[in-house]
């Protein structure tokens, strides 16, 4: 009984841990989602993300993302990626706006070149103004140096309101 009364305040205590928290939405949001606004350049999946076919040009994705009209206090982006390019990054922007697409926030966030094999994480944040309840997600995935595809593998998005 004692051991069971313990339990108990332990588990009324995470309880009221959790009704103080900020509420939030969270997204993740698999690669292969996104698709090219290149011109010329097609997006191709596969089952680590979406990645640039070309050798020579580098490719632009949009990624869904659908959000409630809440007025958000803090935006969170993650990006998981493989980046095989020299001289340019994997990077993506968590863009908001308000009705009017002006009072833009971003998050931006970079993937810088990898020596060796695996998933590189990288993350940012901001704090978006009164208002912006639009939000949508560009990537940027360099071309194909030779050395292999870069991949953009997931999206992870918090918005705290």
């Amino acid at each position: 009984m004692k051991h069971a009364m313990r339990y108990l305040f332990l588990a009324a205590g995470l309880c009221a841990v959790r009704s103080e928290a900020v509420d939030h939405y969270y997204f993740k949001i698999f690669g292969a989602s996104c698709v090219s606004i290149t011109s010329g350049v097609k997006a191709e999946v596969n089952q680590w993300g979406v990645y640039n076919p070309s050798t020579t040009q580098a490719m632009d994705v949009t990624c869904p993302i659908v959000v409630a009209s809440q007025n958000y206090t803090q935006a969170y982006l993650g990006i998981g990626g493989y980046n095989r390019s020299n001289n340019d990054a994997l990077t993506c922007n968590l863009n908001m706006s308000n009705d009017d697409g002006y009072s833009l926030t971003q998050v931006y966030v970079a993937v810088r070149k990898q020596a060796g094999p695996g998933v590189v994480y990288a993350s940012g944040y901001n704090f978006p103004t009164y208002g912006q309840h639009n939000a949508w997600v560009t990537c940027h995935v360099p071309s194909n140096p030779g050395t292999g595809w870069s991949y953009l593998t997931s999206l992870n998005i918090t918005l705290d309101y």
